[in-house]
């Protein structure tokens, strides 16, 4: 409804939808930010001058299917079972920019980490259970996640613009490594000169978890079974390299 936004989207070839609301706990604001937005976005851009559009997605628009045993990473054959309100919003608004008929790349992003997090953020929001002594912190839990540094997320998203195979495709970023959760937290310690991920979880109670996945809270799954892993193999395969060092 501004005049001079209407006025500078005439001119946009390439567009980066990087605008979302990041709850798990839903709500009309959710919804209406991240679809209602999203479609309000499709309708202002110019059909005959865009070259493409890019949606910051989320692995969270997949997610894991009640049967699934989260043995392999999910990957773009993986059926979408989102299991959040988020989830379900960002996956509206991939299918709203499938139909709209725009040149796009939809890129869905894991665990994000660099400098400027959110206080809200996933890996923020451990690394402060890591430096106040959080009692979950001092556990070794084996779920993995997931991960990629916000530089190259960044470089993704240009990449996948000039990209001209990735049009009107759909991808998983991730730094291709996994990290167990109990890892992670070691790492936080480590940075933070405090203990964390020492304690391992006695195999029974892991194997309970597991079995129990589906009807527990997201991330409490995630603690004991790899719900939060992605495949980014056919993005990498474009010809994308990552520039952050290998991990152990």
């Amino acid at each position: 409804d501004l005049p001079w936004l209407a006025s500078v989207l005439k001119s946009v070839e390439v567009c980066f939808h990087l605008a979302a609301e990041v709850s798990l706990r839903g709500g009309k604001e959710l919804w209406r930010n991240n679809l209602q937005g999203t479609r309000a976005l499709i309708e202002a851009l110019p059909k005959a001058r865009l070259r493409r559009l890019i949606l910051a997605s989320t692995m969270g628009a997949v997610d894991r299917a009640p049967s699934d045993r989260c043995e392999v990473p999910m990957n773009e054959d993986t059926a979408p079972h989102p299991l959040s309100s988020y989830g379900r919003s960002k996956l509206a608004a991939e299918e709203a920019i499938r139909g709209s008929g725009l040149p796009h790349t939809i890129l869905r992003v894991p665990w994000v980490f660099g400098h400027g997090m959110r206080p809200t953020t996933h890996v923020r929001s451990l690394s402060h259970g890591v430096c106040t002594g959080s009692p979950y912190a001092f556990v070794d839990f084996p779920g993995k996640v997931s991960v990629m540094p916000v530089s190259d997320v960044a470089r993704a998203f240009v990449f996948a613009a000039q990209c001209s195979a990735a049009t009107n495709e759909t991808y998983f970023l991730s730094d291709g490594v996994p990290v167990s959760l109990g890892r992670l937290f070691g790492r936080i310690g480590n940075l933070a000169g405090k203990r964390a991920g020492f304690l391992k979880p006695p195999r029974q109670v892991k194997a309970a978890f597991r079995r129990a996945r589906s009807w527990l809270p997201l991330m409490v799954q995630n603690l004991h079974s790899d719900v939060l892993t992605v495949d980014p193999s056919r993005f990498l395969n474009l010809g994308f390299s990552s520039r952050t060092p290998g991990r152990d």
